[in-house]
Formats: C-alpha cells, sequence, structure tokens
C-alpha cells in the first residue's frame, strides 16, 4: 500500500489515480472521463464529476493519521 507525508493541519481533501501505463498522468476518454482507476478522501463520489470539496473534506489534527482510500474504475 502506497504512503505519503503530507504537511497539512485542518481541513483538505486528496484525490489520486491509478498509474496503468506509466505516462505520468490521468488518461481520459474523448468525452474526458477518466480511464484509469481514481479516488477521492472519504471515498467520495460526484454526480456529474468530481465530488465537492465538502463531500471529500477531512479534519486532520496533529500528530500522525492514517487515511484510506480505494481507486474506482469510472
Amino acid at each position: 500500500m502506497p504512503r505519503t507525508r503530507l504537511p497539512v493541519l485542518g481541513v483538505c481533501a486528496a484525490a489520486f489515480f491509478e498509474e496503468e501505463d506509466d505516462d505520468r498522468k490521468l488518461d481520459t476518454s474523448l468525452f474526458g472521463v477518466p480511464t484509469e482507476p481514481l479516488g477521492f478522501s472519504k471515498d467520495a463520489v460526484g454526480k456529474l464529476g468530481p465530488p465537492t470539496f465538502e463531500a471529500a473534506a477531512l479534519d486532520i489534527p496533529a500528530g500522525p493519521v492514517a487515511v484510506v482510500m480505494n481507486a474506482k474504475d469510472s
């Protein structure tokens, strides 16, 4: 499971995508729909696009925090 350290305290949201073809960018279809798995904090989902900040927002306190995010195919 990949890990990263973010220098963030307070409210934030995170997004990631699973790089499948090593081109270092999120691949999309002709209509802009992602073709690689992606995810957002709190496993938030949007209706016709990414979720709102409020839906994905996390309150990060001081000290170590573990956040689990799951990738979903679009």
